[in-house]
């Protein structure tokens, strides 16, 4: 019954940004509904906005504005699933939002100014994230053991996670201060900044101007820090 209550209420919050959106730029949304196969692997590219629904059966909802549903290509390959834009450049004033309904995920890749959120929750034992090329994440999960390897993208996490292995390069922002870790091991280059919130233990490796923040207390912290590089420790 609760997960029911926030269903509806994810849809009510969905239905108002796309009324919000169709009124500030005076024009209506094109909607289109596809069926899918269950699928366990996400990639999204071309400046596809995605958010993740957790639901009985997967399809995606696709509300697209000054453009065809058409031009939004969805192809499925196994337990894998790739949503993309048909074309490589449109003008502006096109604006696509996917609401993708799923069963379970456990890797999502998001690339080329892709953009995933979701609605609530994602609850899964291995969670692997892969971002590059400008694309954003704002994730609330719950995971056993969660990977990531970014590059030039921005990640924000909340919820839990026992174990956190992220590699950060190329200035990527990593915002997890709301993720609860119990043992991290964090690779941080060339510009990039992660702040983190860790309870057990850090291992750490800093390179070339990147800066790596926790709170918490770990009982262990380990780390190697070159080519100005900086580890800090938050206060409480």
């Amino acid at each position: 019954m609760k997960r029911l209550t926030y269903l509806i209420l994810a849809l009510l919050c969905i239905n108002a940004v796309i009324v919000a959106q169709a009124n500030t730029t005076g024009d209506s949304a094109n909607i289109e509904t596809r069926i899918l196969q269950a699928f366990e692997s996400l990639q999204i590219s071309r400046g596809i906005n995605v958010t993740l629904v957790e639901a009985d059966e997967p399809k995606a909802e696709i509300y697209i504005q000054n453009a065809s549903p058409d031009e939004v290509i969805i192809e499925q390959e196994g337990s894998k699933l790739n949503i993309r834009m048909k074309s490589r450049s449109y003008p502006d004033s096109v604006a696509v939002n996917v609401f993708l309904h799923y069963q379970i995920i456990n890797k999502i890749s998001a690339l080329s100014g892709g953009s995933v959120y979701n609605k609530w929750e994602l609850e899964t034992e291995e969670l692997m994230i892969e971002s590059g090329a400008n694309a954003k994440l704002e994730l609330e999960i719950l995971v056993a053991k969660l990977t990531i390897n970014a590059a030039s993208s921005e990640i924000e996490l909340n919820g839990e996670a026992k174990a956190f292995d992220l590699n950060a390069t190329s200035g990527t922002k990593v915002e997890a201060g709301g993720l609860e870790v119990e043992d991290a091991t964090i690779r941080a280059n060339t510009g990039s900044k992660v702040q983190l919130l860790v309870n057990n233990s850090l291992y750490a490796r800093i390179g070339t101007g990147a800066l790596v923040q926790y709170a918490g207390n770990p009982a262990k912290v380990e780390s190697s820090v070159t080519l100005g590089g900086k580890l800090e420790a938050l206060n409480e």
